[in-house]
């Protein structure tokens, strides 16, 4: 199944945290969710290491999650 709707990610989240109640690292929790589920190839963009936050707030971007997914490929 392919994820393309922010809130059929979250389901899928919460799935996978229910799975493992001891709890995940963040890139665990999206590998487990990468093995059942298809991403669209355009979520698969990554912000710089290390200064990620740092040239969103160049941009005048304060808080990624406001971001449509179109101007997050952009960056």
């Amino acid at each position: 199944m392919e994820i393309r709707k922010r809130n059929v990610l979250v389901s899928a989240l919460r799935e996978v945290l229910a799975d493992h109640p001891e709890g995940l690292r963040t890139k665990d929790a999206y590998d487990v969710l990468g093995d059942q589920y298809d991403f669209p190839a355009d979520w698969r963009v990554e912000l710089p290491a290390g200064n990620g936050y740092d040239h969103l707030a160049a941009m005048g971007i304060s808080d990624w999650r406001s971001i449509p997914q179109s101007k997050l490929l952009e960056c």
